[in-house]
């Protein structure tokens, strides 16, 4: 099975050359936000206002949040200070609101857009973590997966949002890695200890997400 672990930072192999081994996920996250552009093109009215994954949101609602979380950081903290008003000073209602706001804009203005956002991130451009990879895949899925379509991640971008979740997650997702090895039966990759349960990539990462219950 491949060692997903070879694909980022301090994957404690001993011995091992990791000169070559980076934390830089811009070209993956360009990658993913294509996919999510290709998808979301086309798309009927109906198919927009379609519930996403992400409790309370539609299909636009995250289309627009991805717009908003993985643009320009200066527009990030911009857009969340002007959200703060009575009403919306917690961080979950400051994201709601910008990512509602985003999400006006004309459906054929958002995936242009999309375009753009990812244009840049394969030109070096934007913030280069995990944690925006993250929510490249685990949005991906909340707006793919109601309208029956899927956005094709690779097994390295699955497999390390699942790897990050799993070591940083909240206690309720610690613990189900505790019990048991999840194993991405499509993308040949595995977090966890324990007894094994095999699952496609995307059913994992919804478990760790909370978006699902049960694989």
């Amino acid at each position: 099975m491949p060692d997903i672990a070879r694909y980022l930072p301090l994957s404690h192999r001993s011995g091992d050359d990791e000169t070559a081994v980076t934390g830089d996920w811009r070209p993956h996250i360009a990658a993913g936000l294509v996919r999510i552009a290709d998808l979301l093109d086309g798309l009927t009215p109906e198919q927009w206002a379609t519930p996403s994954l992400c409790a309370g949101w539609s299909v636009r609602d995250v289309a627009g949040h991805l717009l908003w979380r993985l643009g320009p950081t200066r527009r990030l903290v911009r857009d969340g200070l002007r959200a703060v008003r009575p009403g919306t000073l917690t961080p979950d209602r400051i994201i709601d609101a910008v990512s509602r706001e985003s999400a006006t804009a004309p459906t054929a203005e958002l995936v242009r857009r999309l375009r753009e956002s990812a244009a840049a991130y394969a030109a070096g451009q934007g913030r280069k973590s995990v944690h925006e990879l993250t929510e490249v895949v685990v949005h991906g899925y909340d707006l793919a997966v109601p309208l029956g379509l899927d956005p094709s991640f690779s097994p390295v971008e699955t497999g390390a949002v699942a790897i990050a979740r799993a070591a940083g997650g909240p206690a309720a997702t610690r613990a189900i890695v505790r019990a048991r090895t999840l194993t991405a039966s499509d993308d040949r990759w595995s977090v966890g200890r324990g007894p094994t349960t095999e699952a496609p990539a995307r059913s994992i990462i919804l478990v760790l997400f909370g978006r699902v219950t049960t694989l």
